[in-house]
């Protein structure tokens, strides 16, 4: 995978969580995993959650 790329998709989309939208993808995920998977990573409350300590993370 390209440096290029790797910098779009969530650092957690290699090795997910259980709780992770890229593992569930329900129906109902679907479109939670392509949105927060990708690019809006940062405003996943399961990478915030995992990077920073369980903190509530407010958008």
């Amino acid at each position: 995978m390209s440096t290029r790329f790797q910098k779009k998709i969530c650092p957690f989309v290699q090795n997910p969580f259980s709780e992770c939208y890229c593992v569930t993808m329900g129906s109902q995920d679907i479109e939670k995993a392509i949105y927060y998977c990708s690019k809006h990573f940062k405003m996943c409350e399961f990478y915030n959650a995992k990077s920073f300590g369980d903190v509530a993370f407010v958008v």
